[in-house]
């Protein structure tokens, strides 16, 4: 690790960290309801992802990037299952979407299981000001479908929730639904650099303002 040359990349990843350890801490302590644990379940991803992030970021040999790499995207494939799951109990409709939610874990659970083989990631190389950028295997793309896929389900849930819902819930959807549309935007530009699609992932930064929104 080389904690002497500390990008804007890694800087990026220590803000999201100590933003979700903080609001996570907070969330746990302060409400100890079903929400209340998912959400610092949710959290606890971002604090993960982000540390590891960081570190991956640091990294002076390409053994010790590849690993951080593939720990780093164990929290990062459930975050859209825990999401679905975050989203149904602040719409009071766990039950009516059970076996969809329960999908969703099984199939973001398996791709977790995969992150060290090369069908997930095949190799870190140096690629524009990245020094040890991962390329994606033969798999990836097939977890990118199923990650974006059922954020945009439990996206689309929330909204259709929102006709019906009183008004303090009408404004913790809005919210939520900003935030969160805010941070996959901005955060799975990181994925792009996988594909040798040359987008700096520039906002990953702004990740931190969806949990602040949640």
């Amino acid at each position: 690790m080389d904690f002497s040359n500390i990008s804007f990349y890694g800087i990026s990843g220590l803000v999201n960290f100590f933003t979700s350890l903080i609001f996570g801490t907070y969330v746990y302590f302060k409400d100890r309801s079903k929400q209340g644990r998912i959400f610092a379940i949710f959290a606890s991803l971002n604090v993960t992802w982000s540390f590891l992030y960081f570190l991956w970021q640091i990294s002076d040999n390409a053994e010790t990037a590849m690993l951080t790499v593939q720990l780093l995207m164990i929290p990062v494939s459930f975050l859209s299952a825990v999401f679905f799951h975050f989203v149904l109990l602040l719409i009071d409709e766990v039950k009516k979407y059970k076996a969809q939610l329960i999908s969703a874990y099984v199939i973001l659970g398996f791709f977790s299981l995969t992150t060290f083989t090369p069908f997930f990631v095949r190799a870190v190389e140096p690629f524009l000001d990245v020094p040890f950028e991962p390329k994606a295997g033969s798999l990836f793309w097939l977890f990118l479908l199923c990650w974006f896929g059922y954020f945009i389900y439990a996206t689309i849930v929330l909204l259709s929730a929102y006709r019906g819902a009183s008004a303090v819930i009408k404004a913790q959807i809005r919210y939520i639904s900003v935030g969160v549309v805010v941070a996959y935007l901005t955060g799975s530009t990181n994925f792009l650099l996988w594909y040798e699609i040359p987008i700096r992932p520039v906002f990953t930064i702004v990740v931190s303002l969806y949990v602040i929104a949640f």
